[in-house]
């Protein structure tokens, strides 16, 4: 594979947890008002969901162009989103069991 897909897929982990990382920390805050569910909880949670999903699709779209039929080339991008994924929870689940 090329260097240049590995940079797509660190790229995609780095804003994958810092997305995650605001949306998840903006969620604990609006929980902590006096009211809730409150409009900004529900506005953030709509917004996680849909940049999530556009995520998703961007990063299918980008295998199959990129994959371009080769399914053994379409496996390793597979798997290397999939473990970038993993690894941007893992720094998740760490980042907020230490605050």
């Amino acid at each position: 594979m090329r260097k240049r897909n590995f940079i797509y897929v660190i790229s995609y982990v780095v804003i994958f947890a810092l997305l995650n990382y605001l949306f998840i920390s903006t969620l604990m805050d609006s929980t902590m008002q006096f009211t809730f569910p409150n409009s900004q909880f529900i506005m953030i949670f709509i917004l996680m969901i849909t940049s999530s999903l556009v995520i998703g699709l961007l990063v299918k779209s980008f295998i199959n162009k990129t994959a371009n039929g080769n399914k053994v080339l379409r496996t390793n991008l597979t798997m290397l989103f999939v473990i970038g994924t993993v690894i941007s929870i893992m720094f998740l689940l760490g980042s907020f069991t230490l605050v």
